[in-house]
Order: structure tokens, then sequence, then C-alpha cells
């Protein structure tokens, strides 16, 4: 009865300790990948946006991960997402050329994001590996139209 009024008692863990789960699975987004030999093997530009791409996909996995751990899983999703935004933000802001610009590119980033998101789950949904194949390939290719040149200190 309480379910069918939207209550849906309590989460197994503590809200604190899934915030801090989706920081550290973030962290393990970024870190230890290396963005070097993705940017030579897809032959992509050193550019933040090409970093954010390579981000986005390795973000996009762990979300499809979560999405299978009931409530749970999306509120460690949500808070995966909220710490990649917090850290394009902080990103952006150490280029520092981009100006008033700034906002856009990130509100561009974001449609990009969701876009992708888009295309990875439709994709997925077919099970089919050479059509991921050709996602992946569209996305990479339109990422190159924006070009940001990338200073090595912001990564």
């Amino acid at each position: 009865m309480l379910g069918k009024l939207g209550f849906q008692g309590r989460m197994k863990y503590g809200k604190s300790k899934m915030l801090l789960s989706g920081a550290n699975l973030y962290e393990c987004c970024v870190l230890p990948v290396d963005h070097v030999y993705f940017f030579k093997t897809c032959n992509l530009p050193d550019t933040y946006n090409s970093w954010f791409i390579i981000t986005e996909l390795h973000v996009w996995m762990c979300m499809v991960r979560l999405m299978g751990d009931s409530r749970e899983g999306r509120f460690t999703r949500n808070a995966l997402v909220q710490m990649m935004w917090k850290d394009m933000d902080s990103r952006s802001r150490k280029i520092g050329s981009m100006g008033s610009d700034r906002s856009m590119y990130l509100q561009g980033l974001h449609e990009h994001f969701q876009a992708a998101l888009f295309g990875y789950d439709e994709v997925c949904s077919f099970f089919l590996t050479s059509f991921i194949d050709v996602a992946l390939f569209q996305i990479f290719l339109s990422s190159q139209s924006k070009l940001m040149p990338l200073k090595r200190s912001v990564i």
C-alpha cells in the first residue's frame, strides 16, 4: 500500500556512503585511464573535448552497471554524474581561455553527453557489437569538430 503512495522505504546504504561511492567511481573513470593512448589509437586530437569523450565513455560503462542495482544503484549513478560535472566545471576554469563562453561550452558538453548516453543505450538495446563500434566511431568523429587545446596541467 505504501509503495503505491510513493513511499519506498529506507535504502540499504546511507546516502553519504553512496555519494562517496559515486565520487570513487568517477575517480576510477578518470585517473587510471591512459588518455594519451586513446588519443593516439583513435587518432583524436589532444583537446579538452577529446578528453571528455573518453571520460564520458568510461562513465557510461559504470552507469550501465549501476542501473542494475535498484534505487541504491540509481542514487550512486546520479552521484557519479554529479561528480563528473563538478570536475568538468573545475577543469574548464583551469583552462581559463574560454572566458564568458565557458558556460555555453559546458552546456554543449552536457547536450553531447545526453546524446551519447542515448546513442550508447540505444545501440546496447540491440546487443549488436558492430553497432556499438559504429556509435563509438560517430561520437569520436563528432568530437573533432569542436576543438579546444588541452593544457597538460589540467589533466
